[in-house]
């Protein structure tokens, strides 16, 4: 056995290094000048010191030995050496950084609470679900025993990188400590603990729904566990915690502010000393030595360190320093030696870190955000830490690096880790690699109060000790959608804990809604939304910053879009995975992985069912649709943003699939959807068109004007002069308008319109599509690049024998129809009526051989419709004779822009009519939807044509005009309307209702759940109640953040007419559990609390007649539970003579 030890001689500045043999102190061998680290690179032995070279010192130490070590010389050295002895054989005699010792490999387990012989052998690190199967929620018990080692001095220190989620650690039986929190690392020293032979057992309870369990469990099982990984470090009777410690980079002082914290006495004569190198440089700088003393200021005296506790304060200049940025990610290492100038200590005492950080400056101006004194735009992708396979975040370092390239090429400049903390690796990477990144701490829909502030303080000192260094974090949001129920108070000792431990941090209370924002450096909100509403939002996100005080916006998430799956891909990618991935392990009821799609059987079965209709597209159409449907929603979301609030940054969500939906940038196998030239675009500096009223047709022969702008977000430098490029090309690849212009200088962080372009498109017989191109040129390399696809229309209209339904609204028509003859019964010579609410003459209209186009507008006794948001599902097109006489492209392109209205939510009648296009929408549901856009059917001799599309504008017309044409001269539908679907219809028509959300309510919270018992369902009296409207949350009637229990009550009078029909109370859905009272009767519910599903989308009507006392005053109580976000009765809500029915097609 070969024992490496080694010992400092300061009177001659050197240090000798020798292998001896067990049982032998003669001789020493030839490279006792140098030995090995660990890691088998050569490191020198010598103590490096300010006058001399390492080739001095390496002359020195030879002449010193081959003069002046005589017999009894060495047997005094060598005997020194047995006093330092240590475990393991390579030990770096420059740095003395702890010896690790890893625990990773083999433990035995078994859940809690069975027998020890039960106990199997399991891998660590990872998480309970890979060896207990997914649904495992428990605590589970680890043990091992520890390797045989003799200490000497030294102490031993158990380190684990992260357990979930409570932590109890027991050496030989002794109980050592206990840790609360899955995301850090952490460790305790266990030298008391030790014997001869020893035994580590940890106890891990998952501890499911703790504050900081993060996202993932939301849509993935909880895991918990050692999922990280486990070491023993040996180190000095006194060393140095690099959990703990900071150095802070001060770019602004061009310093590091050192604070060391420490463990046990420290030696006489203490010193530290300090060395930096550049990383990936090699080469460390000269070691600079401060003394340890006390009662001083760090800058009271160069070259002295203070003591304070257990800290070692210092602060030290570098001879230079450059700065971290995206450009130049430079990133420094600094070790950290405390040693002893007392030659009797100088063995036992040595101990060092190596800490990595990287100077830069973050901070705000007004609306700007800057990044070393440079404005920056932020370009971020979320990333919740989803990992498939794996249930637990990855901790594979080629992961990382991998999300951080499609990161990168995809054009963003920032990774955002929502509601979770990367390994710290991860964060090494981001810094090396120069992306930004942006922390958002794990706790959502948080209700902080303050008997949690003293663990909220413990959980939050780690997280940010363990990521203070990285200069990559730019910002940090300490709860996500959390609302003003978190107690002010705790949200801002958090917040200024961050500031203290991290300063110079940008950081904001939460991450959610802009008027949530209670205490932050920047704004922030997340407005998921569609294209024709997408400025409004943006003007009403600037409105309220303009009314406060000036800071940055960055959207913490917004800009999503849905695609259909690959099916194939995901196939393949679980191909050669195992079966401990499977939801359920042994649950033949569920058989897919965990990781698969909650609609992943369910889309295979909705497309089969859709391909057995006449025209139905190819699955690989289908999902070529959605991607393109997609990217084009991200695009103009992404540039109109930057556009119209253009020192503002964005979070783009997500980067890749996950079982709820795939909306992802990655697929769930990981690979990039689009090819990475479509987002090209994408990139510091953009080019941005604007269109009239942000349309994308336009009418032949009609002047238009194109607005075209650059944006520069930084934080690069500024674009010099340059040349751009504006083309026009047609659908032959010919260019039929070009021009050009110059800008001479363009700063980071502004957006200019630098051309309007007036262009009046030529005449055309059918819908033409243009190519728009921009480039953007400087110094002969060409900087930025876009082009945009809009359509020219015809204008004329088959108008003769076309009629208006008199109560056809105005406002859904296109301006050429809106002067139609008004219908009336009996009119001989009516070709076609154009209508949107149904009445028993358009029935009989359409019965006797009338024809109608009907549009769909929601209100009573039309066809059901609701607003969507079109980031949910994408489209579906018919091989329709419609649909080729307007152009599939055109209808593709046009679905989210210029066509964009409500849809024909869950179509229920698919088998009576020949869908023309519909919707699929499979987000957050274990199934597929159906949203009907536009169909078709024959009713008794007549056909009709119903559609939810706006037609109210150029394209609209267009659509309008090809629809009016194929019911007069196309071929006929295939499908009719049964006859009890048309007496349904009639049923329908003869409704009497009263809208609810008209008249005011009264409304009382419940915080504490004593409604019940103190039966505020049958008790007269309004004294305590509030008045409020429903048909929106009730966060919008001045409640905000308000989850948990809550009623409202009105009272009203039920028409004595109704006497002899059945009443129903009908709502189309709560917020997120609710029971309905009528005279202290309950008469139904919705929801289910025990398996927390929410009745947010659900249809419901509850028979009140047996309840009511008609022709006098009734009262009507809701109660209702609120689980998270927005909460109450927030959508229509009324009482009626029918019952909603799942196949009536009228409202």
């Amino acid at each position: 056995m070969r024992l490496l030890t080694w010992h400092r001689l300061p009177a001659h500045r050197v240090a000798i290094c020798s292998h001896v043999s067990r049982g032998s102190v003669s001789g020493l061998p030839k490279e006792m000048a140098s030995c090995h680290h660990r890691s088998g690179q050569s490191v020198w032995p010598l103590d490096l010191c300010h006058s001399q070279t390492r080739k001095t010192d390496t002359v020195t130490m030879e002449r010193h030995m081959s003069n002046a070590v005589t017999t009894v010389h060495r047997v005094l050295i060598v005997s020194t050496f047995f006093v330092g002895l240590v475990l393991h054989p390579y030990r770096s005699c420059a740095t003395a950084e702890p010896e690790v010792v890893s625990l990773d490999g083999s433990w035995q387990f078994r859940p809690s609470g069975t027998p020890p012989r039960q106990a199997k052998t399991i891998t660590v690190p990872n998480p309970f679900e890979v060896h207990e199967g997914s649904k495992f929620d428990g605590t589970g018990i680890y043990l091992r025993t520890l390797p045989v080692f003799r200490l000497g001095n030294r102490r031993v220190i158990l380190r684990f990188r992260g357990s979930a989620t409570l932590t109890d650690v027991y050496v030989n039986g002794r109980h050592v400590t206990q840790h609360l929190g899955g995301w850090t690392p952490f460790q305790v020293d266990i030298t008391p603990y030790l014997q001869e032979e020893n035994t580590l057992e940890v106890h891990v309870d998952e501890r499911v729904g703790h504050d900081s369990q993060g996202f993932l469990p939301v849509f993935a099982p909880h895991f918990g566990g050692l999922w990280q990984g486990v070491e023993l470090r040996l180190v000095a009777p006194c060393w140095v915690d690099d959990l703990t410690s900071e150095a802070w980079a001060d770019a602004v002082g061009k310093r590091w502010r050192i604070k060391l914290r420490f463990h046990g006495r420290l030696p006489t004569d203490a010193w530290i000393g300090v060395t930096t190198r550049r990383l990936g440089k090699g080469i460390w700088g000269t070691e600079r030595r401060f003394a340890v003393v006390e009662g001083l200021q760090p800058a009271d005296k160069p070259r002295i360190a203070i003591v304070r506790g257990d800290q070692i304060l210092l602060n030290w200049q570098p001879p230079s320093i450059q700065r971290w940025s995206p450009e130049t990610p430079v990133v420094y290492e600094l070790r950290l030696r405390l040693g002893s100038a007392n030659l009797e200590q100088v063995i036992q005492w040595d101990d060092s870190i190596t800490l990595r950080s990287g100077f830069r400056t973050v901070t705000t101006e007004g609306r700007t955000l800057r990044l070393n004194d440079r404005p920056l735009t932020i370009r971020g992708v979320l990333n919740w830490g989803w990992a498939p396979p794996r249930i637990a975040p990855s901790v594979d370092e080629a992961w990382f690096r991998e999300e951080l390239r499609q990161a990168r090429a995809h054009g963003f400049n920032l990774m955002k880790f929502c509601l979770w903390v990367p390994p710290r690796r991860y964060l090494e990477i981001a810094d090396e690699m120069g992306m930004l990144t942006w922390v958002e701490y794990p706790t959502w829909h948080s209700r902080w109060q303050h008997n949690q502030l003293a663990q909220l303080k413990r959980e939050f000192s780690e997280f940010f000790a363990n990521d203070r260094h990285h200069p990559s974090i730019v910002l940090r949001s300490l709860t996500c959608e959390t609302g003003p129920e978190a107690n002010l108070d705790v949200i801002e000792a958090i917040y200024d804990l961050c500031h203290q431990m991290v300063p110079g941090s940008i950081v904001e209370d939460d991450s959610s809604w802009i008027q949530w924002n209670r205490v932050h450096d920047f704004y922030d909100d997340h407005p998921y939304g569609n294209n024709q509403t997408w400025p409004q939002a943006i003007a009403k996100l600037e409105k309220y910053i303009t009314d406060r005080e000036a800071k940055p916006l960055v959207l913490g998430e917004a800009i999503a879009a849905d695609t259909w799956y690959d099916r194939q891909g995901i196939l393949d990618y679980q191909a050669n995975r195992s079966n401990h991935h499977l939801r359920g392990e042994g649950d033949v009821s569920n058989r897919f992985p965990f990781w698969f799609p909650i609609h992943f059987a369910a889309n295979r079965s909705w497309y089969l069912e859709q391909s057995s209709r006449v025209g139905a597209p190819s699955e690989e159409m289908l999902r070529a649709d959605s991607l393109k449907y997609a990217m084009l929603m991200r695009k103009y979301q992404i540039e109109t943003f930057r556009r119209l609030s253009p020192s503002s940054g964005y979070v783009v969500s997500v980067i890749r699939d996950f079982p709820f939906a795939e909306m992802g940038l990655l697929d769930h196998a990981g690979k990039a959807k689009w090819p990475l030239e479509e987002w090209r675009w994408h990139q510091d500096v953009v080019c941005l068109m604007e269109t009239p009223q942000e349309r994308r047709a336009f009418t032949a022969k009609q002047p238009l004007v194109l607005n075209f702008h650059l944006h520069h977000g930084g934080p690069s430098a500024d674009l010099p002069a340059a040349e751009f490029t504006v083309e026009i090309v047609d659908d032959r690849d010919k260019v039929v308008l070009t021009r050009r212009a110059s800008i001479k200088r363009m700063a980071a962080g502004t957006c200019a319109k630098v051309l309007d372009l007036a262009w009046t498109p030529p005449a055309i017989e059918k819908a033409t599509r243009y190519s728009v191109r921009m480039y953007l040129e400087s110094d002969g390399q060409r900087v930025s690049q876009n082009q945009w696809k809009i359509w020219a229309v015809p204008t004329s209209l088959p108008l003769t024998g076309v009629y208006r339904h008199s109560g056809c609204r105005m406002e859904l028509l296109p301006s050429s129809l809106r002067n139609l003859p008004v219908w009336r019964p009996k009119v001989s010579h009516a070709k076609l009526v154009i209508a949107s609410r149904w009445d028993g003459d358009l029935i009989d209209y359409l019965e006797s051989g009338g024809r109608s186009l009907v549009l769909a507008d929601g209100r009573s006794k039309s066809l059901k419709t609701s607003e969507h948001w079109f980031l949910k599902g994408g489209p579906l097109l018919m091989d329709h004779p419609l649909v080729s006489g307007i152009g599939r492209e055109f209808l593709l392109e046009l679905q989210h822009f210029d066509l964009a209205g409500p849809v024909m939510r869950n179509l229920s009648c698919l088998d009576e009519v020949d869908p023309i296009a519909l919707l699929w929408d499979n987000h957050d549901i274990d199934h597929v939807q159906s949203h009907g856009l536009a169909f078709e059917a024959l009713l008794g001799k007549g056909r009709l044509l119903a559609t939810s599309w706006r037609l109210n504008n150029a394209a609209g017309q267009f659509v309008a005009a090809q629809m009016i044409e194929h019911l007069l001269n196309g071929q006929p539908p295939k499908s009719v309307f049964e006859p009890s679907t048309v007496q349904a219809m009639r049923q329908k028509l003869g409704e009497q209702r009263i809208d609810l959300t008209k008249l005011t309510w009264k409304f009382r919270q419940d915080p504490r759940n004593i409604g019940m018992q103190q039966e505020w369902n049958r008790r007269q009296g309004t004294e305590t109640w509030q008045p409020i409207k429903i048909g929106r949350a009730w966060e919008a009637e001045g409640y905000a953040g308000l989850d948990g229990w809550a009623w409202y009550q009105i009272e009203m009078v039920i028409p004595l007419a109704w006497k002899q029909r059945q009443v129903y109370f009908s709502l189309e859905g709560a917020d997120d559990y609710y029971e309905v009272y009528v005279n202290g009767v309950e008469i139904g519910r919705g929801g289910d609390r025990e398996r927390r599903i929410t009745a947010f989308d659900s249809k419901a009507s509850h028979l009140m007649s047996d309840a009511v006392q008609f022709g006098v005053t009734n009262r009507i109580v809701v109660r209702v539970e609120d689980w998270q976000g927005a909460g109450g009765l927030f959508r229509p809500v009324w009482i009626g003579t029918a019952k909603i029915s799942s196949s009536s097609l009228l409202r």
